[in-house]
């Protein structure tokens, strides 16, 4: 039986038209996805991110001190336990010099005619030795006593008035026991004439022996002090009362 006539595809032939297509429709998707908007195949580019700069003055720092000044450390508790723990040495005892003791103020005649009656007046208590200043308060029987002292002495003194007329004032102190014996005359206050200070101490030497105490001041004193002030005139001789 003869064959019929026709077309019949070798093995080489046959698959060439399926590489075709499948080439052509390789590059159908290529296309399609290069062509198509919005597609998410394709990676996006970053939107450029806009960054205001904003410049401002900054003042200037003032310039470092070259040397700052050191900083006081607190004082540690171990120093202060140190310091408590190291034994204080106390001061010695001052030495005093020892001084010898003030004498006792004695009483002593002031020439100032007030601070020597208040000097006299300031004696001790318990003395017995009466003292008739000029502004001292006396009992009747000192009081008698002096009048008689007195006027012997005025007797006396006009009896021996120095010569030449001469006139003064002076200041005297007689000391008298009480058996009326002289103890001292003294003179305080000078009459500024030689003279006339030596004559009343003659008259005053001249007057003693004195009367004796009487009976109630012998009980009360030994002895009787006797401040007053004389004045030589020419009339004579005077003692204050």
């Amino acid at each position: 039986m003869k064959a019929m006539p026709g077309f019949a595809l070798t093995a080489e032939q046959a698959p060439r038209p399926i590489f075709g297509r499948a080439l052509l429709v390789a590059a159908l998707l290529h296309l399609l996805v290069i062509l198509l908007p919005g597609s998410d195949l394709l990676p996006r580019t970053p939107e450029p991110v806009v960054l205001d700069l904003v410049l401002e003055r900054v003042p200037d720092r003032p310039p470092l001190p070259q040397q700052l000044a050191p900083i006081e450390q607190p004082r540690t508790a171990v120093a202060d336990t140190v310091s408590a723990a190291e034994p204080r040495s106390e001061p010695e005892p001052a030495t005093e010099t020892a001084r010898p003791a003030p004498p006792r103020d004695r009483p002593r005649l002031n020439l100032d005619l007030t601070g020597l009656d208040r000097a006299l007046e300031q004696q001790d208590a318990t003395s017995r030795i009466g003292r008739l200043t000029g502004g001292a308060t006396r009992s009747a029987e000192e009081a008698a006593y002096l009048r008689a002292w007195r006027q012997r002495v005025e007797r006396i003194g006009n009896a021996n008035y120095p010569g030449g007329g001469v006139e003064g004032q002076l200041r005297m102190l007689v000391v008298i026991n009480a058996d009326g014996t002289l103890v001292d005359a003294r003179l305080l206050t000078s009459s500024g004439v030689p003279a006339l200070d030596a004559a009343a101490l003659r008259i005053v030497r001249l007057s003693a022996p004195f009367p004796a105490f009487p009976v109630e001041l012998r009980r009360r004193f030994d002895q009787l002090e006797i401040l007053r002030s004389w004045q030589f005139t020419r009339r004579g001789a005077r003692i204050e009362h």
